[in-house]
C-alpha cells in the first residue's frame, strides 16, 4: 500500500511540474526552442515547432532539420519494447534500437507515429494519424497506417495555390478573412 501512495504522489508531482512547465512555453516554436537550449534531442536545426504532446521516447536517438512541424500527439518511437517480451521467453536480453532523422521542412501531422531506424527527407508531409515505418524520400506526401506515398509537396501546394491561400497578419484578421470566404 506504501508503494502504491509513493508512486501516486510521484505521478502527481510529475504531472504537477509538467503544467507549470506548460504555463511558461505555451507555443510549440518556444517550447522547440527550449529543448533545444537543453540539448533534449541528438540534434535540432533552426525554426522547429513541436507541439508540447509530442512523445519523445529515446530524444537523445532523434535528429531534426530546420523548420520541422511536429504536431499535437505525435510519437517518436526510437526502440521496440516487443523484445522485453520476448526476452523473457527465450531467456535473452536483446534489444532494437534505432535512430530518427527528419530532414528541412518537415511536416508531421497529429497523432502521426514515427518507428525506429526511420529517415524522412527534406520537404515531406506526413498526413494525421500516419504510421511511418519505412524510409521517406524527399519531396514526397505520406500517409495511412502503414503510410505510403499519397503525392508529391509540390503536388499539394499547387492544388492548394489554385483553390485557396489565405493570408493574414492576426487572429482578428485571419478570422475575419476565414468566415468571409466559408459563409
Amino acid at each position: 500500500m506504501k508503494l502504491r501512495s509513493l508512486t501516486l504522489i510521484h505521478n502527481i508531482s510529475q504531472k504537477a511540474a509538467f503544467m507549470i512547465t506548460k504555463l511558461f512555453y505555451r507555443d510549440g516554436h518556444q517550447w522547440a526552442r527550449y529543448l533545444k537550449k537543453k540539448k533534449s534531442l541528438h540534434a535540432m536545426g533552426e525554426d522547429c515547432y513541436i507541439d508540447f504532446s509530442v512523445q519523445f521516447e529515446e530524444p537523445y536517438l532523434t535528429r531534426l532539420g530546420d523548420n520541422v512541424w511536429l504536431t499535437d500527439g505525435v510519437v517518436l518511437l526510437n526502440h521496440d519494447g516487443s523484445l522485453s517480451m520476448l526476452n523473457r521467453y527465450v531467456s535473452e536480453r536483446q534489444h532494437k534500437f534505432g535512430k530518427i532523422d527528419i530532414g528541412s521542412n518537415v511536416f508531421v501531422g497529429m497523432r502521426s507515429m514515427i518507428m525506429p531506424g526511420i529517415s524522412i527527407g527534406d520537404n515531406v508531409v506526413v498526413a494525421a494519424g500516419s504510421i511511418v515505418t519505412k524510409n521517406i524520400e524527399p519531396g514526397k506526401i505520406v500517409g495511412g497506417n502503414p503510410s505510403k506515398v499519397i503525392g508529391t509537396t509540390a503536388q499539394y501546394y499547387q492544388k492548394w495555390k489554385n483553390r485557396q491561400l489565405f493570408t493574414y497578419r492576426d487572429p482578428a484578421s485571419k478570422r475575419k478573412e476565414l468566415t468571409k470566404y466559408f459563409f
